[in-house]
């Protein structure tokens, strides 16, 4: 049912939402950040400079899968044990995608303005430190102040 419900949400969250525009300012940043290690390259979804309380976060991550494979994924340090979120992260079956939605639980809001959201762990299929590949698409950040808003100003892109 939880699963269900988050699939609900995320789908819901992606396809309409009220957006609350800050005129022209932005409102923040959710960007990703590239690792590579040995075995793994490694996207991090962050936060930066966030003007509103997070309460749900939902993108779908492009990629090429002639590079890469995805393998797992982890939370990261913006949540805690306190406000875990409900938590989506899927392999489109039939596109080089990964669709994500992360949402909190009604009355729960974090109030922080930066943080990693997810850490995304890919397989590498040829090493090449300069090619990644990786786009978002249909990224949206919401906040809740009696019902759910998505802050349209929030910008997804690369560092």
């Amino acid at each position: 049912m939880k699963k269900l419900s988050l699939t609900l949400f995320i789908i819901i969250l992606c396809i309409t939402g009220f957006g609350l525009s800050i005129h022209g300012k932005s409102a923040g940043f959710i960007n990703l950040v590239h690792e590579q290690d040995e075995r793994f390259h490694v996207v991090r979804i962050e936060g930066f400079n966030l003007e509103h309380p997070f309460f749900g976060l939902a993108f779908h991550l492009n990629y090429d899968e002639k590079l890469f494979e995805f393998d797992h994924f982890t939370l990261g340090d913006y949540f805690t044990t306190e406000n875990d979120p409900l938590t989506l992260v899927s392999k489109d079956q039939n596109e080089s995608k990964i669709v994500t939605g992360l949402s909190l639980k009604r009355g729960q809001l974090i109030d922080k303005s930066e943080g990693t959201f997810l850490k995304l762990y890919f397989k590498k299929k040829i090493y090449d430190p300069s090619i990644y590949g990786f786009v978002f698409e249909q990224g949206v950040f919401s906040t809740f102040d009696k019902e759910r808003m998505d802050i349209e100003n929030v910008e997804f892109g690369t560092v």
